[in-house]
């Protein structure tokens, strides 16, 4: 299925038991290094099917909602809900594209992770407003410290 189709569903029983294989097979896909992503680190998707580049930063989901008042309870549902065990491969973050230089919050599973980037290297791409010129993308990463965390697009 690719990225644009859409799929219907007679149940929600159905949906959910097609979500559960989906994020069990996007689990055992991704390598050590995908997996190892953690609040403070950077990273590129590539998404050639769409011509564009998403960079991203990994942000503490608890530390976020309470740097915006988020009461206790509120803290202690987010900090179980991303310590499941069907949330080890999701990461709470920002991620940005020439299509949102702002920056949008949400979550990613880490197999759509392709590099590790610096802080200099991320920098870099967010004053180019997030380029996905293959060409800038070349020079950016050559310039910089970057880390490949699976197979290259």
């Amino acid at each position: 299925m690719a990225l644009h189709d859409f799929q219907t569903f007679d149940t929600t029983e159905e949906l959910f038991a097609v979500l559960d294989r989906n994020r069990q097979a996007a689990d055992g896909a991704c390598t050590p290094a995908q997996m190892a992503l953690k609040p403070g680190d950077y990273y590129v998707r590539f998404l050639p099917e769409d011509d564009l580049v998403v960079y991203g930063e990994i942000i503490d989901p608890v530390a976020s909602d309470q740097e915006y008042g988020a009461d206790a309870d509120e803290l202690a549902y987010l900090k179980e809900l991303y310590s499941a065990p069907h949330m080890q491969g999701i990461r709470f973050g920002r991620h940005y594209s020439v299509m949102c230089v702002e920056g949008e919050l949400g979550d990613m599973h880490v197999v759509t992770a392709h590099v590790r980037l610096s802080l200099e290297a991320f920098n870099w791409f967010k004053e180019r407003e997030f380029p996905s010129d293959k060409a800038v993308v070349r020079e950016g990463l050559a310039l910089h410290h970057f880390e490949w965390l699976a197979g290259r697009p």
